[in-house]
């Protein structure tokens, strides 16, 4: 009998990926869960959507029977243990024998209130009897990066994470990490910690893009409550809470070293070695390497009149 793949959250980023790989291994059977479904949302092959709600733990019910293998996510808010919970609990009752592959993330935060909910999450899972899996990510590349996007034509990337290092991971490394691990099992009660090959400042990443634009763009490392307030005065994020949620903590992190972690996991569970930060870039270059309009030009040179004395470079 084909393994049955429950993906939780489908259509974000990380389950919208899984699926699009579990779609290439037609010996699993493949149930892409959503709150509602999409006209585009179409079973094909071996992909099934199937409608629940992590926050109507009885909309679960149907979801889970008959699972073998689950990939947990969630949104990030302040529900995260909640619904994590009560997917855990519905697998219990009707599909004991599954195997939970629950996304955590390898970034220390030291006690930042969201990981803190996952680790509720994780150790209700690792309590409840059932079979399971940590995968942690470090900083996913389309995340951290694709952001920066809007203002490379301005010669200039912004943040304050200062020579903090970071193994940037691109999101096709991760979910080839959990493909394989959901299709060919292994890895029980294991943490696998997903990363690229090397740990990079962003003063590294801006060079690197330098180098691949073939023109300079500059690391401005601005003071946390400048950049705070520049993200709200330009409409970016709705409230300073928003902005700590999303932003500050993850690059306060970067900058004490909590994201300085490179492991081998890529390459010996999937058997290929991961994306460098550089060979990212160049597959994403049509991003980054927008026509530069005279008022980019104006933009970068204000910035950098404003803000120069913060511009770092990469250190050896």
């Amino acid at each position: 009998m084909a393994a049955t793949v429950l993906i939780t959250t489908a259509h974000g980023m990380f389950g919208g990926a899984l699926l699009q790989q579990l779609r290439l291994r037609p010996e699993l059977q493949v149930r892409g869960m959503v709150r509602r479904r999409r006209a585009d949302d179409v079973d094909a092959g071996n992909v099934r959507w199937v409608e629940g709600d992590l926050d109507d733990p009885a909309s679960l019910i149907a979801v889970v029977q008959g699972v073998s293998e689950v990939f947990l996510t969630t949104p990030m808010d302040g529900r995260i243990a909640a619904r994590e919970c009560a997917l855990i609990d519905a697998l219990k009752v009707h599909s004991p024998q599954a195997r939970v592959v629950i996304l955590y993330g390898a970034v220390d935060h030291q006690g930042d209130p969201l990981v803190t909910q996952h680790q509720q999450a994780i150790a209700h899972l690792q309590a409840s009897g059932l079979r399971w899996t940590i995968l942690s990510p470090n900083t996913v590349m389309e995340t951290a990066l694709l952001l920066q996007a809007v203002s490379v034509p301005w010669g200039v990337v912004m943040g304050c994470s200062g020579e903090g290092r970071v193994g940037f991971v691109a999101l096709d490394d991760v979910v080839r990490v959990a493909a394989t691990v959901l299709a060919c099992g292994g890895f029980e009660g294991e943490e696998l910690v997903v990363t690229g090959p090397e740990a990079l400042s962003m003063p590294h990443v801006c060079r690197l893009l330098s180098l691949e634009l073939g023109r300079p763009v500059r690391f401005l490392d601005l003071p946390e409550e400048r950049l705070a307030a520049m993200l709200l005065e330009d409409g970016s994020y709705g409230s300073a809470q928003q902005v700590e949620t999303e932003v500050l903590c993850h690059l306060r992190a970067w900058r004490r070293g909590g994201a300085a972690i490179v492991t081998d996991t890529v390459a010996r569970v999937s058997g290929r070695q991961p994306l460098s930060v550089a060979a990212w870039l160049q597959e994403q270059r049509a991003v980054f390497a927008r026509p530069r309009r005279v008022q980019d030009h104006l933009i970068g040179l204000l910035l950098r009149l404003r803000f120069g004395r913060f511009a770092l470079d990469p250190t050896a």
